[in-house]
């Protein structure tokens, strides 16, 4: 009973790593769709405070991204960890 509660865990992390996975490559995109929008608002048509704007989303898309990035990696240490413990108990070494 133990064992399958410690896979369990392993399951329900590793389906938020897929989550998370999929919310980055999202981001991903709208960080270059923003990027390109940037590039593309340099013209003498637009405006200086349309150009701020446009920077302001960018910035805070990259931040969103980065947070997503942030969760990857704590969810990809955690579950090493488990997998770690998990190997250990069936190996019978605890």
């Amino acid at each position: 009973m133990y064992k399958h509660k410690e896979r369990h865990k392993i399951d329900i992390i590793s389906f938020g790593k897929a989550s998370v996975e999929k919310k980055l490559e999202k981001q991903e995109k709208v960080v270059d769709k923003c990027t390109q929008k940037l590039r593309d608002s340099f013209d003498p048509d637009t405006s200086v405070r349309r150009r701020a704007n446009l920077r302001i989303k960018r910035d805070n898309a990259i931040e969103r991204r980065d947070i997503y990035s942030k969760q990857l990696e704590i969810i990809k240490d955690w579950k090493d960890e488990l997998m770690a413990e998990h190997a250990r108990k069936v190996n019978g070494k605890e």
